[in-house]
């Protein structure tokens, strides 16, 4: 899913007063977020540009987080503007549902890419 993917669909399930760049940063946000504790914890993918390279994202750049998983993105730009408007227990409603959706994503990248420290056993 491309960033401007992202902040449509955003757009189109919560209505809010906020501007696309200010739901783009709630995106970036989240793709930093799984950049630092996922992707730099894992052996290096030869597809994913370096954090520096990588930020800040332009609008048809792609998310870390493929279509699978990509609702990750969506429940916590829409957490996020819960969280600003005041709406406590929808806030934490989206929250449980991006911590659902975030574990997910880690689970599936552990078993496709070999965290770092970790030495694979060869059996022949």
């Amino acid at each position: 899913m491309k960033v401007n993917e992202a902040i449509e669909r955003v757009n189109s399930l919560k209505d809010n007063a906020y501007d696309d760049e200010t739901i783009k940063k709630f995106i970036e946000d989240c793709d930093k977020r799984i950049y630092k504790e996922v992707i730099e914890i894992h052996e290096k993918n030869k597809n994913i540009l370096s954090y520096e390279k990588r930020y800040p994202l332009k609008g048809d750049d792609e998310l870390l987080a493929d279509d699978a998983y990509c609702q990750l993105y969506i429940f916590y730009a829409i957490s996020q503007v819960d969280l600003f408007n005041g709406e406590t227990d929808r806030y934490t409603n989206n929250m449980i549902c991006y911590n659902s959706a975030l574990s997910d994503f880690k689970a599936y990248y552990n078993r496709n890419f070999m965290p770092l420290g970790v030495r694979r056993i060869i059996t022949d």
